[in-house]
């Protein structure tokens, strides 16, 4: 878990300084912050991932990332 979200920040942060645009449109955030919401997964209190341990309202908004029991995936521009 740790490991994969290790993995995922330093994607997030190489995409960033090399100026690459990381966030999904309005309409994929919404609908990925509608799924998570809905999880038996999420912890209200703190509203992260009890499987992945991410906070969703970060996760939910990179291109690259996907929910870890595969109920949303990365985001690729047509």
């Amino acid at each position: 878990m740790i490991k994969s979200g290790m993995k995922s920040l330093f994607e997030i942060a190489k995409n960033a300084a090399s100026g690459v645009d990381q966030d999904v449109p309005e309409e994929v955030l919404t609908s990925r912050r509608s799924i998570c919401e809905g999880c038996p997964s999420l912890i209200l209190p703190t509203k992260n991932c009890k499987e992945c341990g991410c906070f969703i309202k970060a996760k939910t908004k990179f291109r690259q990332e996907s929910c870890p029991l595969n109920k949303w995936g990365k985001w690729k521009a047509d």
